[in-house]
């Protein structure tokens, strides 16, 4: 939990030393950082120094195409700037390959003007390639637009890439204009593009390329009212609105006019326009760039340090001293980047206090739990017993007439020892197997099972006392504990109440369905029969009994019929 709660820390302090700058700017108001200005002034200065170029080496051997050569040199220092400056992974390689679509355009324009402008078929094929990558350009300045605020586990609307599949299938219809002339249409020797007239295709990819541009610049506007300055919000319109002004001028070859021929090619300008409007983004925080440490490391007030390879202090927050001192309640963080690392020291004293509170806590609640557990351990064990002794204070109830009649036998001082044990073995039969009945009813039900092996037992104890006895059953299945009570209790009550006299006795048990017939063969000189009128304890069954003679044999019958009273 400690080292967790310690890099949770860590990765918030990094968060915050990434997010110090633009809180700060944008409390001071629309201020400029010195080197954002300083990058945009080195743009426009190549810019001027690529139209010196062009006039100066304008037809002139081996020098003419020094501008386009100049301007893709320009394009690689930039990508290489972008490479290391921009953050958003996704915004950077979008615009690398914007990059590398500029450079493509250049060098078919020094290909088709310098190379093989003799070459015919070949000049106007390279000409229709220019329409390839001035057609992705949009499309990815569209989607720069769309990533821009986007984190980069969002993916772009789904609807979003129909846009480069209209645009490629523009481009495809541009380089096969020979085969349908959609897109220009030439006279009958199509020589160059003297006699070259404009089609539908040419009106429709300018019509998608300057509505992505202005739907792409709208949707930048529109998300840069939360980065800082908001005078600065505007600034990249500037170099597309001189695109645009430059665009409405062409055609009037003002620099023709003027020195005999353009100052810069169309191609040249496009470059400097979109580099322009990008590097306004990025200076103006629309892009996250990794720029401007001397003023983040000057206002922030955590212990930061940048280090190059060899340890060496290129940055350091605040009045801090390097290295930063670790102890137990500060931890010094090391995160690699690209040359160097980013170290920085993150007080943990409050961790170390949350961490001894929650131990303690941790230690209470242990407590409180043993406590709960011994407490229901405790509960349960009272409960068992009282269970327990409500089970033995029922069978002792039920039994109690036995327990008596034992008792008055013990303290009879007339009778022998064989007189007492005959009636005694079979009354502590009759406890022992009343009392098993008790302890296996299992939700008011009872094996007939067990009222087969009560019978049978009782029937041993007999002939130990010298009675004739045998018993047979056919028995199976589960009937209501009370009933197997009551005909187990009926048996015992004309055993005992013809023990003296009784010499025979056959019990035999058969169960159907829901009844339960019990036959009793007595072979006795005196017999009680028993009142089956009297109301049982148990309920949820009937009983009933016929008595029959066969010379000095008696046999009753007692049939139990589960559901109903008692009768």
């Amino acid at each position: 939990m400690k080292n967790a709660a310690i890099h949770t820390t860590a990765g918030r302090a990094y968060g915050t030393m990434r997010q110090t700058n633009l809180r700060h700017v944008k409390k001071e108001g629309a201020a400029m950082p010195g080197s954002g200005k300083k990058s945009l002034y080195w743009i426009c200065a190549a810019f001027l120094l690529n139209g010196i170029l062009h006039v100066l080496c304008y037809q002139v051997d081996f020098v003419s195409g020094i501008s386009q050569t100049y301007c893709c040199v320009v394009l690689v220092i930039w990508g290489l700037s972008i490479q290391k400056r921009v953050t958003d992974r996704r915004l950077r390689r979008l615009l690398l390959s914007a990059t590398v679509c500029l450079i493509l355009h250049l060098a078919l324009q020094t290909m088709r003007y310098e190379m093989v402008k003799y070459f015919l078929w070949l000049d106007r094929h390279l000409w229709y390639a220019f329409y390839l990558p001035l057609t992705a350009l949009p499309v990815l300045y569209f989607f720069i637009a769309l990533g821009v605020h986007r984190p980069q586990d969002v993916p772009f609307p789904r609807w979003a890439w129909l846009i480069p599949a209209v645009g490629l299938l523009l481009a495809l219809g541009v380089l096969t204009n020979d085969r349908h002339f959609f897109f220009y249409s030439f006279g009958e020797i199509m020589i160059d593009d003297a006699e070259a007239r404009r089609e539908w295709l040419y009106y429709t990819i300018s019509a998608f390329q300057y509505i992505l541009y202005a739907v792409s610049l709208l949707i930048m506007l529109k998300k840069s009212r939360a980065c800082r300055g908001q005078k600065y919000r505007w600034l990249p319109l500037l170099p597309l609105a001189a695109g645009i002004a430059y665009s409405l001028l062409y055609p009037m070859k003002i620099g023709f006019l003027l020195i005999g021929h353009r100052i810069w090619n169309m191609g040249e300008f496009l470059v400097f326009c979109l580099v322009g409007a990008m590097e306004c983004c990025i200076q103006t925080g629309l892009f996250p760039a990794n720029t401007d440490y001397e003023q983040l490391f000057t206002r922030m007030d955590l212990p930061v340090a940048i280090v190059d390879g060899q340890d060496h202090v290129k940055y350091l927050s605040g009045d801090g001293a390097y290295p930063f001192p670790e102890n137990e309640s500060t931890h010094v963080m090391r995160r690699q980047i690209s040359g160097g690392s980013v170290i920085w020291a993150v007080d943990v004293s409050r961790l170390h206090t949350l961490n001894q509170t929650l131990q303690e806590t941790s230690r209470k609640l242990e407590a409180r739990n043993d406590y709960l557990t011994e407490e229901a351990r405790i509960k349960a064990e009272k409960t068992e017993a009282a269970t327990r002794n409500a089970l033995y204070d029922r069978i002792t109830r039920i039994t109690k007439p036995q327990i008596n009649a034992i008792t008055e036998l013990l303290e009879q001082p007339a009778l022998s020892f064989d007189d007492k044990m005959r009636p005694i073995t079979v009354m502590s039969t009759y406890i022992k197997r009343r009392s098993n009945m008790e302890l296996l009813t299992r939700q008011d039900l009872l094996p007939l099972d067990e009222l087969d092996m009560a019978v049978k037992e009782t029937v041993d104890c007999l002939r130990l006392c010298g009675v004739s006895a045998a018993a047979s059953s056919a028995v199976a299945g589960e009937m209501p504990a009370g009933l197997v009570k009551a005909a187990y209790a009926q048996i015992e009550s004309v055993i005992e109440a013809c023990f003296d006299t009784l010499s025979g006795l056959m019990i035999s048990l058969k169960s159907e369905q829901d009844t339960l017939n019990v036959r009793m063969m007595l072979m006795a000189e005196a017999l009680t029969l028993p009142d089956v009128s009297a109301p049982l304890a148990a309920q949820g069954f009937t009983q009933k009994l016929s008595v029959a003679k066969s010379g000095q044999d008696v046999i009753l019958l007692f049939t139990y019929t589960a559901g109903g009273e008692s009768a």
